[in-house]
């Protein structure tokens, strides 16, 4: 059954061993992710619903993936670090449930073997299951319409519901991105407002105001977070739960949201 559910991002410099030097700045989100990382531990998680973004650049495809695997393992020498690892065993029977489920609501799947996931799955890994016995399963959304996105969601529900594993669905992903030099004046002018509107709707109980979020706007401020934002919220639809805002801080042109949903 699901016992939480939270927004993280997916920033390489959330690693030490990567962004140390950022730290200082990213104090709010280390924070927010910690205490994320303790409630975890408390809640006693045996599984991890990832619902991550491809990484920048590379191009999604136009079904929803099931990203299986017997073994994730996480490798984050392409950002300089050649030491880090990680290694997250598949939950393949929640895997294949899902898989089944799915393709009974007639909603169009891929399913793909991949060892080693890109760093939008294997960072948000990293920053909170490193060295626990947790198991994992990876999905990636198409850049679709937001109510294909919702009812994906809505149809995981039952199915993971019905499960004898405790899971914690994540999200992740980056709110706005307003990077260029000098720019300060865009960032909070434009990326600010939307990153304000999109926890706001993240909070709502209904949820129109999520739904009624542009993709355009999204493709234009590459707010990545918005479209597993929307499944995880359609996970949850049928749920009880209230939010609780762990961190927002945007310290390098880009908006990092750590929000968790106590279910």
């Amino acid at each position: 059954m699901i016992v939480s559910a939270a927004l993280i991002p997916h920033s390489p410099l959330l690693l030490p061993s990567i962004g140390k030097d950022a730290h200082d700045m990213l104090v709010k989100t280390l924070e927010g992710l910690a205490t994320l990382k303790a409630s975890c531990a408390n809640l006693g998680v045996d599984t991890v619903v990832l619902i991550k973004t491809p990484e920048q650049g590379r191009r999604r495809r136009t079904v929803f993936e099931l990203q299986l695997a017997q073994q994730y393992c996480v490798d984050v020498s392409k950002f300089g670090d050649l030491v880090t690892k990680g290694s997250f065993a598949c939950d393949t029977v929640l895997g294949t449930e899902i898989k089944g489920n799915i393709r009974d609501a007639h909603i169009s799947l891929a399913l793909i073997s991949n060892d080693y996931p890109e760093y939008t799955a294997g960072i948000p890994l990293l920053t909170l299951f490193e060295g626990l016995p947790i198991k994992v399963v990876i999905v990636q959304p198409p850049d679709t319409d937001t109510r294909a996105l919702f009812a994906f969601g809505c149809a995981l529900t039952s199915t993971l519901q019905r499960s004898a594993k405790r899971i914690i669905c994540l999200a992740a992903g980056d709110c706005a991105h307003c990077v260029k030099k000098g720019k300060k004046e865009e960032h909070e002018k434009i990326c600010l407002p939307f990153d304000y509107m999109f926890i706001d709707a993240l909070r709502k109980k209904a949820p129109d105001a999520l739904l009624s979020i542009k993709r355009e706007d999204v493709r234009r401020l590459n707010a990545c977070a918005v479209q597993p934002s929307i499944v995880l919220r359609g996970i949850l639809d049928s749920l009880s739960w209230n939010t609780h805002l762990l961190s927002y801080e945007a310290p390098f042109g880009v908006g990092y949201t750590v929000l968790e949903y106590r279910v």
